[in-house]
């Protein structure tokens, strides 16, 4: 039945895309923005949003963006099975993450660009970007658990707009600068 669903989902992901690759914009656009569900959480959910403070929820996220980037042919197995980068390692890194409950969901990191450059400084020039803005982030190692991707984006917005609020309240960033493999 899981098998069944993924593969409906794949070609429904397939049309929408040919779909919007055909309309024109001003079509298109508006049309995308319908299908979201940009809400705050109901108050029944139990969804909650954070910074993780402790290791087991670190080994979760990690594992979680690990799973994902595997399945999307991003990454190979690792013995660890968490996908740890040296960027996770910096104490200015801060993982945030979706709950349901104690179960993390969805995940993505904020790396400040400080004594070390950004991980997207290994494959593009952004040094013109850093002189005309202030702080810089990066956000990273982003993943939605699979059986919460399809929720019309609740999970995501919400992350992302905490995400955002964590990078103007705590972090004082001027850039985000976020990298999306080009098969999305």
């Amino acid at each position: 039945m899981k098998a069944q669903k993924n593969a409906w989902s794949e070609v429904r992901k397939k049309f929408r895309k040919l779909a919007f690759e055909a309309l024109p914009t001003r079509f298109a656009h508006p049309m995308v923005r319908k299908t979201l569900n940009l809400r705050v959480p109901k108050a029944e959910s139990r969804l909650s949003f954070e910074i993780v403070s402790n290791l087991d929820d670190l080994r979760a996220a990690l594992t979680l963006v690990q799973k994902n980037f595997e399945r999307e042919g991003y990454a190979t197995p690792t013995a660890s099975g968490l996908r740890l980068t040296p960027y996770h390692l910096e104490p200015e890194t801060l993982v945030i993450v979706a709950k349901d409950g104690e179960q993390i969901v969805a995940t993505t990191s904020i790396i400040p660009r400080g004594k070390s450059r950004l991980p997207l400084e290994a494959s593009f020039e952004l040094d013109g970007l850093f002189s005309k803005y202030g702080k810089a982030v990066e956000i990273s190692a982003l993943a939605v658990d699979p059986d919460y991707s399809g929720q019309f984006g609740q999970v995501l917005y919400n992350l992302m707009k905490s995400v955002y609020h964590c990078n103007i309240e705590l972090v004082g960033a001027e850039l985000e600068v976020i990298g999306v493999n080009p098969k999305m």
